[in-house]
């Protein structure tokens, strides 16, 4: 029967052992068809399990979590399951027959010291094999943590081995190094912050800067460009309205001309 008590057909099924205190009864003739046998299936074309005996793997599976079952169903599995409960944990038995492995044992029985004849026992029977296993977990934050650490070992260690391919392998190492080290003069920054979104666009303006972006590009735009609010230097630039120094990508598109001018023939060109 399923979950719900409605019955299965046929295998694969789920059934339940009989309950005896804190033990699970289960008889001979369950365990044969959960193995898909019987006792009068042939072994050979003259024998059968009955006569030689059979040796059956007994599977014992303990669980916590659903999905340990095969197919991920806690209720079908697969043929040759009996499942139960104990104690919180799950498990599930499952029979397997071990292949040309007949059973016998044998017993001499003499009735008395001084007898003349003796007797021969062949007994056939069914021999069991347990084998447990499973698969039980738990909430662990040390596992969580080992984990978690481990991954920013791996994260750090992947990031220097970047760095050292950038800085000191790759063919444009000196300008990824000295892209990667840039000082800022964070006083300069604190001073731009406190100007209001008007002063910004005028001293962009009057800088010849570019003015696109949120309010924190235009800061480091002009902190890129040398400008501190408030220093001298900056207010003798906004009396006397002379042209601030050329930003860097000015003078970048500068030596960008002179160098087309001369490969022109033509002698190189003051950008003043």
């Amino acid at each position: 029967p399923l979950e719900d008590s409605s019955k299965a057909s046929g295998a694969p099924c789920y059934y339940a052992p009989i309950r005896y205190y804190a033990y699970d009864l289960i008889n001979a003739a369950d365990m044969l068809t959960a193995a898909g046998l019987s006792l009068d299936g042939s072994t050979s074309k003259t024998s059968t399990y009955r006569y030689d005996g059979l040796k059956l793997n007994l599977g014992v599976n303990y669980f916590n979590t659903w999905q340990s079952l095969a197919g991920g169903n806690p209720f079908i599995s697969g043929r040759g399951t009996i499942q139960g409960k104990y104690q919180g944990l799950h498990y599930y038995y499952k029979f397997t027959e071990v292949k040309d492995s007949p059973v016998q044992i044998k017993q001499v029985y003499v009735a008395d010291p001084f007898a003349t004849t003796r007797t021969l026992i062949s007994k056939h029977g069914i021999l069991l094999q347990t084998i447990v296993s499973g698969s039980v977990g738990q909430f662990s934050a040390l596992a969580i943590l080992l984990q978690f650490t481990a991954g920013v070992a791996l994260l750090a260690t992947a990031g220097t081995a970047v760095n050292l391919l950038a800085t000191w392998v790759m063919p444009n190492k000196a300008y990824y190094k000295r892209f990667m080290c840039q000082s800022t003069d964070m006083n300069a920054v604190m001073r731009c912050a406190s100007l209001s979104d008007e002063e910004l666009e005028q001293v962009l303006l009057e800088r010849n800067l570019p003015r696109g972006g949120d309010r924190v590009q235009k800061i480091i735009t002009l902190t890129a460009d040398a400008y501190t609010p408030g220093s001298q230097e900056s207010q003798q630039e906004q009396s006397s309205g002379t042209r601030p120094r050329p930003s860097d990508v000015e003078r970048h598109l500068e030596v960008m001309m002179e160098q087309g001018s001369r490969t022109d023939g033509q002698p190189p060109v003051n950008p003043a």
